[in-house]
């Protein structure tokens, strides 16, 4: 099974429940590999569309605590997504970013990037993806 098929196998076993079916965005898989990530994320919205993050490194490896991570928000109303690329350093706990304007009052799901130097592929850390945060009240755009 091709890693696409295998992430899309998970998500309609598990991401889905009820009937009609509904998306469950607290249990959606972008990628299955496990390892090295951040934790104790926070998700809160802000006005002006201001979407604050924190979180714990939960690493001593000091290339994982310099590394970029990348935030993933979805919209889980429309399931629209944008990507912020390289947005914070692991290190620093905390971040904005800012939501378009489209998006107030849409709840809103967060999945992490971080790369994982214990695993490494052709030379370069592994990508973790997870989600992390959202899908609750202080999520929603403001």
């Amino acid at each position: 099974m091709s890693p696409f098929n295998k992430v899309v196998s998970i998500n309609l076993k598990n991401a889905f429940s009820g009937d009609p079916l509904e998306l469950d965005h607290t249990k959606v898989v972008l990628c299955d590999i496990e390892g090295s990530t951040v934790t104790t994320v926070v998700l809160t919205a802000q006005p002006n569309q201001v979407m604050e993050i924190t979180w714990e490194p939960n690493s001593d490896d000091p290339n994982e605590q310099s590394s970029l991570l990348t935030f993933i928000l979805i919209n889980t109303r429309t399931n629209k997504v944008i990507i912020y690329p390289d947005a914070e350093a692991r290190n620093a706990g905390s971040a904005s970013i800012t939501a378009p304007a489209d998006w107030v009052n849409a709840p809103t799901a967060l999945h992490v990037v971080t790369y994982d130097y214990s695993q490494m592929k052709s030379g370069e850390p592994q990508w973790i993806i997870q989600f992390k945060a959202g899908c609750d009240p202080t999520s929603t755009v403001q």
